[in-house]
């Protein structure tokens, strides 16, 4: 159900602005997990130093952002995550914030910064960056038919990873539901996309990912195909309304 009315392009165009900053200090943010082992090693003349560096950074990094206008286009997230130190960030919230690239592909592409999204299983890659580098805030908004039929497409493949996760035991199957079963609705979700025009072909009844039946990807392979559609959805489903007071980080992941 739709949570509010679909941001305007200068929304849209500051949530860009906001993701890019966030992206490029993930991007360049070594593990934090390997920074904390490397601080314990140090001496602690050594170690104080650098986490005295560390928060002056930081301090210098809130100014920058303040003065330009960026920081009230932050999350309180996105805030937190930019303003701890870098040995002190959760792991968990900074492969989210690598894992915003994909976001952020989409929301450049619904911008028309990029002249295509690429397909669901294309590789991460950081051009995006490059590609946003001395864009501004005249850009526009594609027709809201082709972003809805994006977001139909990112739906089936978030079913797809779902049905994955059911087939292979990770989550329970429902009441009555058979694996049978579940491969039958593949076949029949694959044909119905091919037939609507939403993939170009199947591969052996399913979703081609990789080269190969959705199926058959690896573990890493299934994970990142994964990340790239939950990540895409989630930015799909802010765009067309449906987080509640178009709070991006309230966006619900579902078809």
């Amino acid at each position: 159900m739709p949570g509010s009315a679909p941001p305007s392009a200068t929304e849209v165009f500051d949530r860009v602005w906001a993701l890019t900053i966030v992206v490029r200090v993930a991007v360049e943010l070594p593990v934090p997990a390997e920074l904390r082992a490397a601080l314990a090693a140090m001496p602690v003349g050594d170690r104080k130093e650098v986490e005295h560096r560390g928060e002056t950074q930081i301090s210098s990094l809130r100014e920058q952002l303040d003065a330009n206008g960026a920081l009230v286009h932050l999350t309180e997230r996105e805030r937190t995550f930019l303003f701890t130190p870098a040995h002190a960030v959760p792991d968990d919230e900074w492969m989210l914030a690598i894992t915003r690239l994909e976001a952020l592909r989409t929301l450049a592409w619904s911008l028309g910064a990029l002249p295509d999204l690429p397909p669901f299983d294309a590789d991460p890659s950081t051009a995006v960056l490059d590609a946003l580098q001395g864009t501004d805030g005249t850009l526009s908004l594609r027709p809201r038919e082709e972003i809805e039929r994006m977001r139909e497409l990112a739906g089936l493949w978030f079913w797809r990873s779902r049905t994955r996760a059911l087939r292979d035991g990770l989550w329970p199957l429902p009441a009555g539901v058979t694996h049978a079963q579940l491969d039958d609705a593949v076949r029949d979700a694959a044909a119905g996309a091919v037939a609507d025009g939403m993939i170009a072909s199947a591969i052996d009844g399913d979703l081609p990912a990789k080269g190969k039946a959705y199926r058959a990807l690896g573990a890493a392979e299934w994970r990142q195909v994964s990340t790239t559609t939950n990540q895409r959805l989630h930015a799909l489903n802010w765009l067309c309304g449906r987080a509640p007071e178009n709070d991006w980080e309230r966006t619900p992941l579902e078809v």
